[in-house]
């Protein structure tokens, strides 16, 4: 689409997958996507289910959305690889939690293909060394989970890891969205698992990724989703703060406040936080004041957040000092939104970032 009329571009997507995954992950130079591998050349077409794994370069020079496979993984077992969510980048690394559907025992009642399938979780990943396009496939173990978001990740400069923060769900959590689900108690426990932080080597005859809770602050119970952080920041260890959406209660029907968390001592601290009663948050997308990198200057700018405020069934836009959620502006929408995730800021100067 054009950014600005946000018109449909004549061009087309000419990919030779069957699912690309969301979220490619870029660096302002190059953008990423891991899927399951086109069949090779001379073969007969590829089957979903599969054993091959790849990452992909996007390209948009021409008007058409194209791939340039780069790099292919054969896997221990085939895995109906449909939404492998989320990759990160770092400047050497690509980082995939490689995510399948599986089939349900016993089914439910959803409609669709989620009646018949969920997120299956497990324990494999892919990581793309950038500079020699060689893909490893890596295993957390006993420990499985479903990605339904990395935000930054960063190179550990002492270790050679990259370090990875996940909001981890559970195979359930697609079903969240299920109008009979929406209308029950949510039971949030039942659709996340703890964040986790993640830590991935790099290194030769490495394979075994270690993950840990991400922080006592958050759990099943009471989780986040939707993080975001300034993106002048991405990629870099020295990145402290990041944002999020949490219930206040475990009680809460939906995500009813907006968080800032403090990593910086190696866990997850919670140091500023801002609800309402009766008002429901969507994702808070950070617009950074100034293009300063600065480490001191990490939190100043403001978060975007689409509001809900149910006793007066109206939404508005929502402007939060960064650094203390204080809210700055407010302003009426003229309806209902509905709740949405992963917004596109644009600041004056024309540069867009997109989350993360």
């Amino acid at each position: 689409m054009d950014p600005t009329s946000l018109e449909t571009l004549p061009g087309k997507a000419v990919v030779d997958s069957l699912v690309l995954n969301a979220h490619p992950a870029c660096d302002g130079r190059q953008c990423f996507v891991q899927h399951p591998c086109p069949p090779k050349q001379g073969s007969l077409p590829g089957s979903p289910l599969t054993d091959q794994a790849c990452f992909s370069l996007l390209h948009a020079t021409t008007g058409d959305l194209q791939t340039e496979l780069v790099s292919r993984a054969t896997l221990p077992y085939k895995k109906l690889i449909q939404h492998s969510h989320s990759p990160c980048i770092t400047p050497r690394f690509v980082v995939a939690k490689l995510d399948a559907f599986a089939a349900r025992d016993p089914l439910n009642s959803n409609r669709g293909m989620l009646h018949e399938l969920h997120q299956g979780e497990d324990s494999l990943w892919l990581v793309l060394e950038r500079s020699t396009n060689q893909s490893t496939v890596l295993s957390s173990g006993s420990v499985r989970f479903v990605n339904n978001h990395f935000w930054n990740c960063y190179e550990d400069a002492g270790t050679g890891d990259v370090v990875v923060e996940t909001v981890a769900t559970t195979s359930d959590y697609l079903d969240t969205y299920f109008e009979h689900n929406l209308q029950a108690d949510t039971q949030w426990a039942k659709r996340f698992q703890q964040p986790l932080r993640c830590r991935v080597p790099t290194g030769s005859n490495q394979t075994s990724v270690a993950c840990a809770p991400l922080s006592a602050s958050f759990n099943a119970s009471l989780p986040f989703d939707y993080p975001t952080f300034n993106p002048h920041f991405k990629m870099r260890p020295d990145y402290r703060y990041f944002y999020a959406i949490t219930p206040v209660t475990a009680q809460s029907k939906w995500f009813n406040k907006i968080v800032k968390v403090d990593v910086s001592e190696g866990g997850g601290t919670v140091v500023a936080a801002w609800s309402r009663p009766g008002s429901y948050v969507t994702e808070a997308d950070f617009v950074p004041r100034t293009e300063s990198k600065s480490a001191a200057q990490e939190d100043d700018g403001v978060l975007l957040s689409v509001l809900y405020n149910e006793p007066a069934d109206q939404s508005s836009l929502g402007v939060f000092d960064a650094a203390s959620l204080t809210l700055l502006d407010e302003y009426s929408l003229g309806g209902v939104v509905p709740f949405h995730a992963h917004g596109i800021v644009c600041p004056m100067n024309g540069r867009c970032f997109t989350n993360p």
